[in-house]
């Protein structure tokens, strides 16, 4: 997943159109950027995550992020003021809803859900009093 920061302090996490299209350093280094701005946002899922298949998981990737989000937990903690997944058609199964849960809570960042974009962008900007 990518981050939009297109309309700060709004960043959309959005999909690669192109599963080739991944870079792990690029979407650090812009993960990096984003807090290093000091300054509040909210960020915005389009699509709720998706888990990949065992055989695509790599412990090196896992730990990598891991550490990541470990070594900048105070950072998004203090600057991110939510996390909004946009549930469109299909909610999510429980398993991923509490793995979001958790990953947010590990985070220290508050978890919404919208039924669409313009739901999000309004919780976004409530929790920017923007």
């Amino acid at each position: 997943m990518k981050l939009d920061t297109e309309n700060f302090p709004l960043v959309w996490l959005r999909e690669h159109e192109d599963e080739h299209d991944h870079n792990d350093e690029k979407e650090i280094a812009a993960f990096e950027a984003l807090l290093h701005q000091s300054r509040p946002f909210a960020i915005i899922v389009e699509k709720p995550p998706q888990f990949l298949p065992k055989d695509r998981l790599y412990p090196e990737e896992k730990v990598k992020r891991a550490k990541l989000f470990k070594s900048h937990r105070a950072d998004l903690s203090r600057l991110c003021v939510g996390f909004i997944v946009i549930m469109r058609e299909t909610p999510l199964s429980l398993p991923v809803r509490k793995a979001v849960e958790g990953l947010t809570a590990a985070m220290g960042v508050p978890l919404n859900f919208a039924a669409d974009a313009m739901t999000a962008e309004a919780i976004a900007r409530e929790r920017l009093q923007v």
